[in-house]
């Protein structure tokens, strides 16, 4: 995999990454490289990504993919209870499919084909909070788990831990 990368030193730490790192390492002590999502938010360039960072695991570096699996923010304050708890539960129902298969295949494909799961666009209009799943998926090895629920009125979101 190689991509045209570039530095910005005019961009700030997104709030993606600075919030969970906060929580995770309050006294700031850990080294930090952001990489952004293409422009274009191709799901397999995402997993390219993901397959090339992933010898890096076994140097003891972290990588942390940060985003929600249920993210359709003018649904949150105007659809209903029962439309969002339809739409976040059936998502999420699908992701958690794809992030816990057993084939290496069979998961990578669910993500990469992640608009045919039910309710997908209802839960991602725009897919940016959900890609950054693509690249930890394929730097993981094997299936990942379901390691965070939390609900809201109408709203379900997860987070996911690829251990191996």
């Amino acid at each position: 995999y190689q991509r045209r990368v570039h530095g910005d030193n005019r961009r700030g730490i997104d709030h993606g990454v600075f919030v969970p790192l906060l929580l995770m390492y309050p006294e700031a002590d850990i080294p930090v490289i952001p990489i952004s999502l293409t422009n274009d938010l191709d799901p397999h360039q995402h997993i390219l990504l993901g397959k090339a960072l992933k010898p890096l695991r076994d140097e003891g570096v972290l990588i942390l993919g940060s985003g929600s699996s249920f993210h359709n923010l003018p649904a949150i304050f105007k659809a209903s209870v029962a439309d969002k708890e339809r739409w976040s539960v059936g998502f999420n129902n699908y992701l958690t499919s794809a992030v816990t298969a057993s084939s290496d295949e069979e998961r990578i494909s669910k993500l990469e084909n992640w608009k045919q799961g039910p309710f997908a666009l209802e839960s991602h209009p725009r897919e940016e909070h959900l890609i950054p799943l693509m690249v930890i998926a394929a730097a993981g090895s094997g299936p990942g788990r379901v390691c965070w629920t939390s609900e809201s009125p109408g709203d379900q979101y997860q987070s996911y831990i690829f251990e191996n």
